[in-house]
């Protein structure tokens, strides 16, 4: 094959199967699907049928079936590649030849994606295993049928040890396993990572299955509710869409996508007949999920928490959506509730006239939410009516951009004229909110580099004696979103996680005992014991360093906050050096405004304690 399995999916995904069908064979409509005489035999009554919701064709009478590859392969004798090229050519798209190394990572994802399908295959079966009523019953008692359980492909991962590593190896390298994010790796040995879970496949676009995510069955705050695969190559959450592979046809079909976030909020959508949604997975609306809702449709409705940090967060995606042609709409939910809430509790016909009855469009939602809290104050007032005008200025869409700022004029009883001026220049706003930040306290917090700072971070758990487990989990939970600056830093924090699984100390010898590693880092381990510096200005004894010293937590979230702060600083200024040389400001201007309230929320937390 010339070309990567990823230009080959986002290819499918864009192919409508009736386009390249009506090439050769005459369609007629036939409900939602199209009739014609099958190709494959001679008949003289029509019962080839395809079905554009699915993506598939049928011959009733021959019994040909397969996808819009299948069909090129079959009916015109194409070879793969072949197939692939006239797709392209009909939608006027270039594709990229890939070398003999893409070629071998590609087999190699193959063996990890079969590894993935085969768990999920496993996870169904034991769904259905009388032995796992509990699961069935778990589902079903939250209103989730056997139909969306079939749908989605749901299962459940059973809590008993190695059951699933026994079935894959039958088949697949551990050295596989351990790339699928279905295991966590411990002490040379590996462990399933959703045991005890009911587990939702999460698919991409064309039907693969790529992660998972896992629910507990109790509600013990001991265990997280919720867990995902790890990101990996094949995995990234900013890049994909749960549920996007069932609700693609019907976005398509329907002109409109609605967007949710979690795994239930799009079953209990599916299953009151609003099978057009998708869900961000807990994740920030992100550009590359909305050029996947782009490829089907470029109307939207944002389903999202009615409170005022709900609100004031979607807000945020108003912007990006603009600048892509969006004609966006959200819902808001009762506070405390959410679609899934709403299904369990009042039915599916509710759910479904609820949103119907509370769809608006984002900007005029985002107009009167803004004079809401504005109330009588003229200079708000003057910054509202600036940012929505801003706002106005991405539409394309000249007409839609015309009742828009009707509307909006309408609100604040203003003229029209002042919601239709060329964009603002955006480069004052950022700099009168960075003004909002005391650029005293951020050099005096900010004053260490980075590697510094994780160095100090690192001394710190190397001499830390007691509690060493709780402390870890501390720093763990609050480096989830966080990437060293460097692979042997990287390499110190996950052995200091592993010795802390096996209930070791963080010490030189246990690193040394029961770790190897490569000269770079073990210099980088010597340096960092042997190195005689102040941690804090908490430590009791500020000159000399010694392993027994006993810190408070605190002293370790400082630092961390110190870490996360001087990353925040570094991601800014490349933002504002953007800046001089990007057309697209309103989205540096959004990431920039991001980076700031991310900042700010760390720095509130850093006042409140000792630093």
């Amino acid at each position: 094959m010339n070309y990567s399995s990823e230009e080959i999916k986002k290819l499918v995904e864009i192919a409508k199967l009736e386009d390249v069908i009506s090439k050769f064979i005459s369609l007629k409509k036939n409900g939602n699907k199209y009739l014609a005489l099958c190709p494959f035999h001679k008949e003289n009554t029509p019962s080839f049928y395809v079905s554009p919701d699915i993506g598939i064709y049928k011959c009733f009478g021959c019994g040909e079936t397969g996808d819009v590859i299948d069909f090129l392969q079959k009916h015109k004798f194409f070879s793969f590649p072949d197939a692939v090229e006239f797709i392209a050519d009909i939608y006027g798209i270039k594709l990229k030849k890939v070398s003999h190394e893409k070629k071998v990572i590609d087999n190699t994802s193959k063996e990890i994606y079969d590894a993935i399908n085969c768990a999920k295959d496993f996870f169904q079966s034991e769904l259905s295993n009388s032995k796992n009523l509990e699961a069935k019953n778990y589902l079903l008692n939250r209103g989730i049928s056997s139909e969306e359980i079939e749908k989605f492909e749901i299962g459940y991962s059973p809590n008993q040890k190695d059951i699933l590593v026994k079935v894959l190896e039958k088949n697949f390298t551990t050295d596989t396993l351990k790339k699928t994010g279905l295991f966590i790796e411990k002490s040379n040995s590996i462990y399933e990572r959703f045991r005890g879970r009911v587990v939702f496949p999460i698919h991409d676009a064309v039907g693969k299955v790529i992660a998972f995510g896992g629910r507990i069955l109790s509600d013990d705050k001991n265990f997280a509710k919720y867990i995902n695969s790890p990101e990996s190559t094949f995995f990234e959450k900013r890049k994909n869409l749960y549920g996007i592979f069932q609700a693609k046809r019907e976005i398509r079909k329907n002109n409109k996508c609605f967007l949710l976030e979690g795994y239930t909020d799009v079953i209990a959508m599916s299953a009151s007949g609003l099978k057009n949604s998708v869900a961000s997975m807990g994740t920030s609306l992100t550009l590359e999920q909305i050029k996947i809702i782009k490829r089907y449709t470029k109307n939207i409705c944002m389903i999202f928490d009615g409170d005022t940090a709900g609100i004031k967060s979607s807000l945020k995606n108003l912007t990006p959506l603009l600048e892509e042609g969006f004609y966006p709409k959200i819902v808001p939910m009762p506070v405390g509730k959410d679609p899934h809430n709403l299904f369990i509790s009042n039915g599916k016909n509710f759910l479904k006239d609820y949103i119907k009855k509370n769809e608006i469009d984002f900007v005029i939602f985002k107009t009167k939410f803004l004079l809401s809290e504005i109330q009588d104050d003229i200079f708000m007032k003057t910054e509202a009516i600036k940012d929505l005008s801003s706002d106005l200025s991405l539409i394309k869409d000249e007409i839609y951009k015309n009742v828009l700022a009707k509307k909006c004029s309408e609100i604040f009883d203003v003229s029209i004229n002042l919601f239709l001026k060329k964009k603002i220049i955006k480069k004052k706003i950022i700099k009168k909110k960075t003004e909002n930040i005391s650029q005293e306290k951020k050099k005096k917090i900010l004053d260490n580099s980075i590697l510094n700072l994780e160095k100090e971070f690192f001394r710190f758990l190397f001499n830390k004696k007691h509690e060493n487990q709780k402390l870890i989990l501390s720093c763990k939970n609050n480096l989830e979103d966080y990437a060293f600056s460097c692979e042997e830093n990287e390499k110190i924090w996950k052995i200091i996680l592993d010795l802390s699984n096996n209930n070791l100390h963080i010490t030189i010898n246990n690193f040394y005992e029961h770790h190897f590693s490569d000269d770079k880092t073990s210099n980088l381990i010597s340096d960092l014991f042997l190195e005689k510096k102040l941690l804090s200005k908490n430590w009791t004894h500020q000159e000399n360093f010694e392993e027994d010293e006993i810190c408070d937590e605190k002293d370790i979230l400082v630092i961390i906050y110190k870490m996360k702060l001087a990353v925040l600083e570094k991601l800014k200024s490349e933002i504002i050096k953007n800046l001089t040389s990007s057309d697209d400001l309103s989205k540096n201007l959004a990431i920039y405004e991001n980076l700031l309230e991310r900042e700010k929320f760390l720095l509130e937390k850093l006042e409140k304690m000792p630093v």
